[in-house]
């Protein structure tokens, strides 16, 4: 925790809030990678606290922003459940992996999915040619892992389960965004949770950035719903490689490479 609160500290929860729900909002994601890096750096929280500010906050713009698909049309409650189910289940496993895990091998693993998720992105198209699959079961269990590791590092999941599902399963990408926003909204939520027992969350951060972010996250989904299926594919991607760039620069500072 910090001690004290100052202007430029509310002045940085509030315009990461709007930055995290712009980006969930168009890209159906936790946003964890546009708060912890700026919690630590900005702020001066350690990891872990800037993780539970930000599973927090994902439980507003995740929510928030599969209301606003669900609404739309886009987003399906009955095909959605399955991998937010094992979001869920993953999500509350975080307390629990944070004690027996190192942060160097959660930020290897992340990068290591971030790029296999880059690669299957590129490589399948925007618009399948090939029927869906809809294995219930196939999609819980991807939720589940992905869940478990990807909130362990701070990030909702939806940047890994969106390429998953376009590769693994046929959707097209605003399906598959669709569904993994509401999977961000479970896995956080169970993460909030486990955090919250383990007093890993600084609640008046999280509830200012929450809130900041809804705002956002209505703009983000506007831009959803108005771009098409492959300009949607090409910019997940060159997000997808902004947090990959992100997530080897953690690598390097846990390897003493970049000082903190």
């Amino acid at each position: 925790m910090i001690e004290q609160y100052t202007l430029f500290t509310y002045i940085i929860f509030v315009l990461d809030g709007l930055l995290v729900g712009f980006t969930a909002g168009l890209f159906a994601i936790g946003g964890g990678t546009a708060v912890v890096p700026i919690m630590t750096t900005l702020v001066g929280y350690s990891p872990k606290i800037a993780v539970g500010i930000s599973v927090m906050q994902m439980v507003f713009s995740s929510f928030y922003n599969s209301y606003l698909n669900y609404k739309k049309g886009t987003l399906q409650i009955k095909s959605a459940i399955y991998p937010a189910l094992g979001g869920l289940i993953g999500g509350l496993s975080v307390g629990l992996i944070m004690k027996i895990v190192s942060n160097l091998v959660i930020a290897y693993i992340i990068c290591f999915l971030i790029t296999w998720a880059i690669i299957k992105l590129y490589f399948s198209p925007a618009n399948p040619t090939e029927p869906e699959k809809n294995s219930k079961l196939l999609q819980f269990f991807v939720g589940l892992i992905i869940g478990a590791i990807a909130t362990s590092g701070g990030i909702g999941g939806g940047a890994l389960l969106t390429p998953a599902l376009v590769a693994i399963c046929n959707l097209n990408i605003k399906k598959a965004a669709s569904m993994s926003g509401l999977f961000v909204a479970f896995a956080g939520g169970a993460a909030f949770i486990s955090m919250a027992i383990t007093n890993h969350v600084d609640y008046t951060a999280g509830a200012i950035i929450a809130i900041s972010s809804l705002p956002g996250v209505w703009v983000g989904n506007w831009l959803f719903h108005k771009i098409s299926n492959k300009t949607q594919k090409k910019l997940f991607i060159g997000f997808l490689l902004f947090v990959l760039s992100l997530s080897i620069i953690e690598v390097l500072k846990q390897h003493g490479v970049i000082n903190e």
